[in-house]
C-alpha cells in the first residue's frame, strides 16, 4: 500500500528526526539511518527500509510486541512501520505482515481520536482510509465498513478536511486499492438516512420496502444498525418481524459491547415476494488483540408468516446428508477441509466460547441450527470465523445454487415456489 505524506509532517521532520537514542532504540540500525535524513523532501526510503528490515531480523519474536510499542511514539514512526510492512518493494524478502498493520493502525486511531487538535482528524482520516482497505483485504468487511463510513464523516462534516487541504491528508491509493474504497458501502450518518433514496430497498412484494432503523451506540468507535420492514398486508406479521430483527442486532450489541471497538453492520441480501435474506456482521476490536474478530448471523425470514426458517422448514428428510457432502466437497477444494476431534483442546475450547461456535477449524455435519440466507437464486450457508476454517478466512459463505437442490425442497414448504421456477 503507497501512503502519501502529510504537509504538516514536511514541516516538523527537521525536529523530529534528531530525537530519540540510537543506543536505547529496539531499532537502533533503522534509528541511525533515519538521523541521517534532512527531510521528507530527500529521504532514502530504500535505505531506511533496509535498516528497518535488518532490526526486525534481529528483534526475532521480540519484533510484534516491540514494534507494536515503537509506533505508538508519533505519527512519523508510523508511517515508516506502516510502509515497510505492507510494500513489497521494502520488505527485502520478508513477508508482508497485513494484521499486525492494521493492529498498528487501529492504535494510531484511538491516538489521534484522543487529540485535542486539528491536525488529529487528519491522522485519523489518513488511517481510517488505510484500514479500510487493509480489513477489506483481510475479508472483515462489517470493519471496512465501519472505517469507511467514519472516514467519509471527517471529510464532510469537518472544517479542515474540506476544500484543499483534503490532499494532505488522504492516502495516496493504487488504483486497485482506490477501487477496493470506493466499492465499499457504509451506513451514513443518521441525519442523511431520511433523504438517502439509496438505501432503502424495494420487495418483490409491491408497496413494500426496507430502510434503515436507528443506529445505537453508547460511545465512540462503537455502531450498530438495523433494517425496518414496511409495507407488510399483515401489520401483526411486520411489527414481529421488525422486533426480531431490531433484537438481533441488540443482542450481538449486549454481547460485545465492552470492546474499545465494535461494528453490526446489517446486508439485505434479497427480499422477494416471500423470502427475506439477511446478515449481520459483528466485528469488534479491544487493545493487545492482533486483529479484529468477526462474527455473522444469516437469516431467511418467511415473510408471509414471519416465521424465522430453519433448514427443515424447507427441505424434504435426507437432505442433511446432501448438503454435508457438498460442504465438504467445497472446503477440500479449498484446502480447509479437517474433520472435528471428539474433543476439543483447551486453547480451542477456550476459542469456542469466545466466538460463541461448537467447533473450531473442523466440520462434520451441519445442524438443526445452521444459519443461511438466501438470494434469488441461491441459499447459502454461514459460518462464522474460525468454525469450519482457519481465522484468516473470515466468515465463511457456501452459496448452493436453487436449481440445484430444487428436487429436496417440500412441496408445501417456504421454497416450494421454485418448483415453478418462480422466485
Amino acid at each position: 500500500m503507497r501512503f502519501i505524506i502529510y504537509a504538516f509532517l514536511m514541516v516538523f521532520s527537521a525536529c523530529a528526526l534528531v530525537e530519540g537514542d540510537d543506543a536505547t532504540s529496539p531499532f537502533p540500525f533503522f534509528a541511525a539511518k533515519l538521523k541521517e535524513q534532512q527531510s521528507f523532501l530527500n529521504e532514502d526510503r530504500l535505505g531506511l527500509s533496509k535498516a528497518f528490515q535488518k532490526d526486525r531480523k534481529n528483534l526475532g519474536d521480540k519484533f510484534e510486541r516491540k514494534v507494536i510499542k515503537y509506533s505508538q511514539a508519533d505519527f512519523e514512526k508510523r508511517f515508516w512501520v506502516l510502509l515497510f510492512l505492507s510494500e513489497n518493494e521494502y520488505l527485502h524478502g520478508l513477508p508482508r505482515h497485513p494484521y499486525l498493520s492494521l493492529l498498528i493502525i487501529h492504535e494510531g486511531i484511538n491516538i489521534s481520536r484522543d487529540s485535542k487538535m486539528e491536525e488529529g482528524k487528519g491522522e485519523e482520516l489518513f488511517l481510517r482510509v488505510l484500514a479500510t482497505v487493509l480489513s477489506k483485504e483481510l475479508g472483515f468487511n462489517a470493519l471496512a465498513k465501519s472505517h469507511k463510513a467514519r472516514a467519509m464523516e471527517l471529510i464532510e462534516a469537518d472544517r479542515i478536511l474540506t476544500g484543499e487541504l483534503i490532499t494532505s491528508y488522504f492516502p495516496s491509493l493504487s488504483s486497485q486499492e482506490r477501487e477496493i474504497f470506493e466499492s465499499i458501502s457504509y451506513i451514513k450518518a443518521e441525519k442523511e438516512k431520511s433523504s438517502s433514496k439509496k438505501e432503502i430497498a424495494a420487495c418483490g412484494l409491491k408497496g413494500v420496502l426496507i430502510k434503515p432503523g436507528e443506529t445505537g451506540g453508547e460511545k465512540m468507535g462503537i455502531q450498530y444498525n438495523y433494517p425496518e420492514i414496511s409495507g407488510l398486508p399483515n401489520a401483526m406479521n411486520q411489527n414481529k418481524i421488525n422486533k426480531f430483527l431490531k433484537n438481533v442486532s441488540e443482542s450481538m450489541y449486549s454481547w460485545k459491547k465492552e470492546n474499545d471497538e465494535l461494528t453490526i453492520a446489517y446486508d439485505v441480501k434479497y427480499c422477494g415476494p416471500n423470502i427475506l435474506g439477511i446478515t449481520y456482521e459483528l466485528s469488534w476490536f479491544n487493545q493487545g488483540m492482533m486483529h479484529h474478530m468477526d462474527y455473522i448471523e444469516s437469516f431467511a425470514v418467511d415473510l408471509n408468516t414471519a416465521r424465522i426458517l430453519k433448514l427443515e422448514d424447507i427441505f424434504k428428510p435426507g437432505f442433511k446428508q446432501v448438503i454435508d457432502h457438498l460442504v465438504k466437497i467445497w472446503l477440500k477444494s479449498k484446502g480447509q477441509y479437517r474433520s472435528c476431534p471428539k474433543k476439543l483442546d483447551p486453547f480451542d475450547e477456550a476459542l469456542a466460547i469466545f466466538h460463541n461456535i461448537d467447533s473450531v477449524n473442523c466440520f462434520d455435519s451441519i445442524d438443526e441450527n445452521q444459519r443461511f440466507y438466501m438470494t434469488a437464486d441461491s441459499l447459502i450457508l454461514t459460518f462464522p470465523q474460525y468454525a469450519v476454517a482457519d481465522g484468516a478466512s473470515g466468515n465463511v459463505e457456501f452459496p448452493i445454487k436453487l436449481k440445484k437442490i430444487k428436487g429436496w425442497t417440500k412441496e408445501d414448504g417456504s421454497l416450494s415456489f421454485i418448483r415453478q421456477g418462480k422466485k
